[in-house]
């Protein structure tokens, strides 16, 4: 998808589910110093004309042009009446007042802390006072353009990159061919040769330095919009008003910021496809320390030291530490006085991975059949360790609940 499809169907979506009467997308050259149309619906013939032939020149156009401080300041505006807005707080609104607006919303589209354009929805006929929810609505819309433009761009350079990597090695396989038919007449031939391919060797090493950034930025992308997730997530649990709802929620939450460190951790690491477990469980206490913790009067011990696992047994492995450390801290101490959760995770030196966890509360109720429960959260820890890990799962009542998990790293 390039970026005008990628707008376009933005402003489809809009027109189609929002209550506005006209929508545009303005975007910025690479310098950040024009402004050129790129996207609308429902404008006029004369309107779109003057759109098509629109270039501002961010840097000429005067400081209070709207804009101007939109794109240049980052900041978003709400205008119920133009013309009342302009005389009022001075600000040059004449775009809108050219395009006949009478109330309308405009948002800065940013990325990572750059200017990438505009967002701008009016009203001309319609009366519907605009308020500051629809204002942070569509400051989300322009944050997630922002990340489509950006994948977009990064995609394309992917691709170009692609084919000038096989056109490399497709010249490069050529010269091999030619080079070998004429070592058999000139052996001065074979120093430009072994040249070549020292050349070539630079190159690829090159491009695999650049695949890693690319990978790195992908694992940032899906970061954000795990974080993005768990944010909505967590502005829908502060509205419910079930307990039930609440505390899944919350379990929802704590498995989607689960998978956020990892990727967290990848892209910020120097390995793009291991993660130091270590790290990941002191961080992922921490989390569900504050998600549960607070007010319990519950301290968890942490004992492990720093080694790396690969993505695909780091990620079902953070997932049972979250569950099992979730229960601990929900379930160990239900009458409030509190306790320790004691939490060791280890390699062994024939590299077995064992992890305990353990409290000194209530314990899992004698009516449970621990062997054989079927409820979610035991049914996802037996699947994420016997199965996906191939390891061994005990559960136990020792003056409190006792969960033993082991199993063999791969170091894929």
């Amino acid at each position: 998808m390039d970026i005008d499809q990628l707008t376009s169907n933005v402003m489809h979506i809009i027109k189609t589910h929002l209550d506005f009467d006209r929508g545009l997308i303005l975007l910025s050259d690479e310098e950040t110093s024009r402004l050129y149309y790129q996207s609308g619906y429902r404008y006029s013939d004369v309107h779109r004309t003057y759109l098509l032939d629109l270039s501002i020149e961010l840097n000429k156009s005067p400081q209070n042009e709207i804009l101007f401080k939109a794109c240049n300041n980052q900041q978003p505006y709400l205008i119920n009446d133009v013309k009342e807005y302009e005389q009022k707080y001075s600000l040059d609104v004449s775009f809108f007042e050219k395009l006949g607006s009478k109330a309308c919303i405009c948002i800065p589209i940013i990325y990572e802390k750059k200017s990438m354009g505009i967002l701008a929805l009016d009203n001309t006929i319609s009366k519907k006072i605009l308020a500051k929810s629809d204002m942070s609505l569509l400051m989300g819309i322009a944050s997630q353009i922002a990340v489509g433009i950006n994948n977009t761009i990064t995609f394309n350079k992917l691709e170009e990159h692609k084919k000038e990597l096989q056109k490399s090695r497709d010249q490069l396989e050529q010269r091999v061919e030619e080079r070998t038919a004429e070592l058999k007449q000139v052996n001065l031939e074979l120093s430009l040769e072994i040249e070549e391919r020292q050349k070539t060797e630079t190159r690829l090493r090159a491009s695999i330095k650049e695949k890693e950034i690319l990978i790195r930025e992908v694992y940032h992308r899906v970061k954000n919009n795990l974080q993005i997730i768990a944010s909505l997530l967590d502005m829908t649990k502060r509205r419910a008003q079930h307990p039930e709802t609440v505390d899944m929620l919350s379990e929802a939450h704590a498995k989607l910021y689960t998978m956020s460190l990892i990727h967290t951790q990848l892209y910020q690491s120097d390995r793009v496809d291991q993660i130091n477990m270590g790290r990941n469980l002191r961080d992922l206490v921490e989390h569900l320390e504050h998600l549960y913790g607070q007010g319990m009067n519950v301290i968890a011990n942490i004992d492990t030291e720093s080694f790396y696992l690969s993505v695909t047994q780091a990620v079902p492995c953070a997932l049972a530490l979250n569950e099992v450390i979730s229960n601990a801290f929900k379930y160990a101490y239900p009458d409030g006085k509190g306790g320790k959760i004691e939490i060791s995770l280890k390699l062994s030196k024939d590299d077995f991975v064992f992890i305990t966890v353990k409290d000194q509360g209530a314990g899992i109720p004698d009516s449970v059949d621990i062997e054989h429960t079927d409820t979610l959260g035991f049914k996802l820890v037996r699947n994420l360790i016997v199965i996906q890990l191939n390891g061994n799962l005990q559960i136990h009542n020792r003056g409190g609940a006792e969960v033993v998990i082991k199993f063999k790293a791969t170091f894929e």
